[in-house]
């Protein structure tokens, strides 16, 4: 093997798609041409399989702009403006997370749609979430992922020193009272009409 790739279902309101990640090419064998030939054939494959659509997160941008890929967002880590964090304020169940997740992905068609297989996915790791602006936020050691937050706020409760850890797009979308931001990724995409909606706890 001297080339790879994965891929994986993704669903939006407004159809499926795919996301592609693990793209590598074994050193001495780099700059023949074979990720982009793997990544010509599941596009293809893809395409004729109703999915059309695909996504990815990548470093630079040369090869998948080759295959007909565009810049749409960075990925970026920043602080979160905390007014600090108590322990009075709850934390919720993962049955109320489904539902408010639900809510806030059924309002737009450009939002990521979670089935059974992505909630499963998404407890690989552990995530607190905590209740607030109307929505909740969750807690992975000092990263924020994820946030359905309706009320606008100037300072989250959440514990001091988390960043968030997002699309820049989301930032805005969400209300994420941020600092400095630092791009961390880029995200690319083919066959788009608009930047999709989705958090980085669905990264994959």
């Amino acid at each position: 093997m001297v080339s790879i790739l994965t891929t994986t279902p993704l669903q939006f309101g407004w159809g499926n798609a795919i996301g592609i990640a693990g793209v590598a090419t074994e050193r001495s064998y780099q700059g023949k041409g074979y990720a982009k030939a793997l990544l010509d054939f599941v596009l293809d494959r893809a395409a004729s399989d109703g999915e059309g659509a695909a996504i990815l997160f990548a470093h630079e941008t040369k090869v998948y702009e080759r295959c007909g890929f565009e810049l749409l967002d960075h990925v970026v880590r920043a602080p979160i403006h905390s007014d600090g964090y108590s322990e009075n304020i709850g934390h919720w169940e993962l049955a109320q997370v489904q539902s408010a997740y639900a809510a806030w992905s059924n309002a737009d068609v450009n939002r990521l749609v979670r089935d059974a297989r992505r909630w499963n996915y998404w407890q690989f790791v552990f995530r607190d979430p905590i209740p607030f602006g109307g929505g909740y936020a969750t807690q992975e050691g000092s990263l924020c992922r994820e946030a359905v937050i309706y009320d606008r706020m100037g300072a989250w409760p959440i514990p001091k020193g988390t960043d968030w850890y997002g699309l820049r797009s989301m930032v805005d979308v969400v209300g994420v009272p941020v600092g400095q931001e630092k791009e961390e990724l880029l995200l690319m995409g083919k066959g788009l009409d608009a930047v999709p909606q989705m958090f980085m706890t669905d990264q994959f």
